[in-house]
């Protein structure tokens, strides 16, 4: 089972650590009280702690929201819904929504290493360097860095985009 909890204190003894946790999840709380009690029948149960920074569910809902979003916004838009047209929906939705970005200019042999960093980036310029063909790509940040205000309103203007092509999309 997983809870949402704040660290409460930790002390140390000779030969051990004791580690409290704090959750506003009483039903939380009380299910794994109820599980152990009924698993251990009176022995000491030994569990498996993993401890992580907390991730709002929220967020994870809102990337898949986003994503479903821009599958279908890609199809009426291009009327293609493979991965390579939804990718091309998001760079233009970035680039509408003003996410931030780096000009970054590399050789043509570097976009798949570019592609690795910053996922969404387009090849906007090409030139000669110093006898080199280059590349200028816009490398956008992406929806990744943004906090949870700021994917609401990408995610708002991306149905404002599909109503506009007259899909009504309620949340």
């Amino acid at each position: 089972m997983k809870i949402r909890a704040k660290i409460d204190r930790i002390s140390f003894t000779a030969n051990e650590a004791v580690i409290s946790f704090v959750t506003a999840n009483k039903w939380g709380a009380g299910q794994i009280a109820e599980t152990m009690s009924k698993t251990a029948q009176g022995e000491d149960m030994h569990l498996t702690v993993e401890i992580r920074p907390y991730k709002s569910k929220r967020s994870v809902e809102q990337n898949r929201l986003m994503w479903e979003m821009l599958d279908l916004l890609s199809e009426k838009a291009n009327g293609k819904r493979d991965s390579e047209a939804v990718w091309e929906t998001y760079i233009i939705m970035l680039e509408r929504f003003g996410a931030k970005y780096e000009y970054l200019m590399a050789l043509p042999e570097a976009e798949k290493m570019l592609k690795e960093q910053f996922r969404a980036s387009v090849i906007v310029e090409e030139r000669d360097y110093n006898g080199k063909k280059m590349n200028i790509y816009k490398c956008f940040y992406g929806s990744s860095k943004f906090n949870t205000k700021e994917m609401t309103e990408f995610i708002n203007s991306i149905q404002e985009e599909l109503r506009e092509l007259g899909v009504s999309y309620e949340m």
